[in-house]
């Protein structure tokens, strides 16, 4: 029914030309308008694969969404079984549960929005510094907060905060890593936005793969070591990034002049 209804709205809300739109101000047609013709105008470029396969900075967005999709894999996938294994409710009350870190993660990614557009507009952090501090964020507080749970099998409710925590503070990367592309490379930032998330799939894979595996083979310590892993993962990726990350435009990014004689 939502699928319905938000491909409903799509067909309603959606045109092929922001001059046909009726929602669109004037100026702001204008503004859309303009900068297309500046794109068609811009000169074709083969995409330079070779530069990025060499630029570290690149790398450090394939390597940290792999981390963040692994911890972002396991939260959609095991925390129910989490759930059901630590506070032994019914289903009912499992989907109810298993759906807040999802809810309050979408509070969480509106107010990242807010928050990095806050620093940049007042000229309190560089662009670097905000990708940095947010990507940390969302990579470290997971974490933590995913490491403690094994410990509070005996608080109902302080496993259900920190599942909460776990689920909603990767929301951070919104502001981070998952938008770093667009700085660093925004003629091709769909090509490494592609990429990203096929180096976060195969993360996502692995993951879903090796905990299932350790929750068969040692049940007791299965999520503490789950847990852990997810923690290193993070950590290690994060590490990386901050080590390499850039947020300037990479000069195999630069539109070419072509001089003629």
């Amino acid at each position: 029914a939502c699928g319905c209804a938000l491909c409903l709205l799509w067909f309603i809300l959606f045109y092929d030309d922001p001059k046909d739109h009726p929602c669109i101000s004037i100026n702001e047609k204008e503004y859309i308008t303009s900068s297309l013709v500046q794109q068609v105008c811009s000169s074709r470029q083969s995409l330079p694969i070779k530069a990025m396969l060499k630029s570290l900075p690149v790398w450090a967005i394939f390597i940290g969404a792999f981390a963040f999709f692994w911890s972002h894999i396991i939260t959609a996938l095991y925390t129910p079984l989490f759930i059901n294994s630590t506070l032994h409710v019914n289903i009912k009350e499992n989907g109810f549960l298993s759906s807040l870190p999802y809810l309050f993660g979408w509070i969480c990614g509106i107010l990242v929005g807010q928050l990095s557009d806050f620093f940049l507009t007042r000229n309190i952090l560089s662009v670097i510094a905000v990708r940095k501090l947010f990507t940390a964020a969302g990579f470290l507080l997971p974490a933590i907060f995913a490491v403690c749970l094994p410990y509070l099998s005996s608080s109902f409710y302080g496993i259900v905060i920190f599942l909460i925590l776990a689920g909603a503070t990767g929301s951070f990367c919104l502001g981070g890593i998952l938008i770093n592309g667009l700085d660093i490379a925004p003629r091709y930032f769909g090509f490494i936005k592609a990429c990203s998330t096929l180096s976060g799939m195969l993360g996502g894979l692995i993951a879903s793969t090796l905990t299932g595996l350790i929750l068969r083979q040692d049940p007791e310590s299965a999520w503490f070591k789950t847990f852990v892993l997810m923690a290193a993962i993070n950590v290690t990726g994060l590490i990386f990034y901050l080590i390499v990350a850039k947020a300037e435009i990479q000069d195999w990014a630069k539109e070419r002049q072509h001089t003629r004689l």
